[in-house]
């Protein structure tokens, strides 16, 4: 069980991941195609965030996430959470997480970079969004019950 301190990490992590995902989904309900930079931006924080809060809640402590090799890489924190037991129902957020992973972790979504980038539709990575909220909020949860 984490110490105090990192049960609130924990949840508020997974406060600002929902907000995230909740706001990406809004943009793209209101259907600008050339938003995508920001739409993209929004789904790998908010994954970014989910990731982190069921680290926290699992064992990891604040300052494993903060190392330069992990604090912004999602594939490192899926592959972390995977460790702590994190179990995705579909291989897809395994993809969807490997495909935005590079373009996050150099800020290429708030910092344009040119050249060919390949990332998963809008679509693909809210139902992965979605999908996590659901895997990972319930986990989070718990820690709250043992304050």
């Amino acid at each position: 069980m984490p110490e105090e301190t990192d049960r609130f990490l924990a949840v508020s992590y997974l406060t600002d991941a929902t907000q995230y995902r909740r706001a990406a989904e809004v943009l793209h309900a209101a259907q600008f195609a050339e938003l995508s930079s920001p739409q993209y931006f929004l789904i790998a924080q908010s994954i970014e965030l989910f990731l982190k809060a069921f680290i926290i809640a699992n064992g990891g402590t604040q300052r494993e996430l903060t190392k330069r090799d992990i604090r912004h890489s999602l594939s490192r924190l899926f592959e972390r959470a995977v460790v702590l037991g994190y179990v995705s129902r579909s291989a897809k957020s395994r993809a969807v997480v490997d495909l935005l992973d590079p373009h996050h972790a150099e800020h290429s979504f708030r910092y344009r970079k040119t050249g060919y980038k390949r990332y998963p539709t809008i679509r693909e990575a809210l139902d992965t969004l979605s999908r996590m909220e659901r895997e990972i909020s319930p986990v989070v949860s718990r820690t709250i019950g043992s304050l």
